[in-house]
């Protein structure tokens, strides 16, 4: 048979019952988040059972992540994209990046990058394990069909993804901080030239 061929037909086993089951937020809820070289992919199962795929192509600047950010970028993309699943629920997330057990339980230490993405899973309730790549097959399976970008990122916009980031950063904030915190960094901030210079850089190059 065709390689073709056999892998329409696996991903259309993969779509219909009776491998795709439905939600049950009494059963056991696992994630499987994987990183692939280009892609992300995330599978979430109930008792063992797909209940939903999602996967998306990384950008040019994520594709110069290292593989731990690569790794953790994975796990969020996957608690996010399933949030109305997971939110409120105690979930087993699975990698096959050993070192990331020991990231997520060392926010104060770990790096500015790692702990922005570890800043946006604080609301979920989950416990990462890990597992072999050989074991993830779904998830390794699909980081090989992810949808690649169609279009280059113009400059509007990078703006707009800028903007949203930044909204989306205070709203982590204000999750873990108090106001009375908010207004020290931000006071903090308006003082440091230095920071000032960047984001001049920045944004006006």
């Amino acid at each position: 048979m065709p390689l073709g061929k056999a892998f329409d037909e696996l991903k259309a086993l993969y779509i219909n019952a009776p491998v795709l089951a439905y939600f049950d937020g009494k059963k056991k809820t696992t994630v499987q988040a994987y990183a692939g070289q280009s892609g992300l992919v995330a599978v979430l199962l109930i008792d063992g059972r797909p209940v939903e795929y999602a996967s998306r192509a990384m950008t040019a600047t994520e594709q110069t992540y290292a593989q731990s950010e690569k790794q953790l970028l994975s796990t969020t993309f996957a608690m996010e994209r399933f949030h109305y699943y997971v939110y409120g629920r105690d979930v087993i997330v699975e990698s096959d990046h050993k070192p990331l057990i020991v990231i997520v339980k060392s926010l104060s230490s770990a790096l500015k990058r790692l702990q922005r993405m570890l800043l946006r899973l604080q609301r979920y309730n989950f416990q990462l394990v890990y597992r072999p790549g050989s074991e993830l097959v779904l998830a390794g399976t699909l980081s090989r069909a992810y949808p690649r970008q169609t279009r280059p990122m113009t400059t509007l916009n990078s703006q707009k993804n800028s903007r949203r980031t930044d909204d989306e950063q205070m709203q982590q904030l204000r999750a873990v901080s108090s106001q009375r915190t908010i207004d020290f960094i931000n006071a903090a901030a308006a003082d440091d030239k230095e920071q000032l210079k960047l984001m001049h850089q920045i944004a006006v190059g």
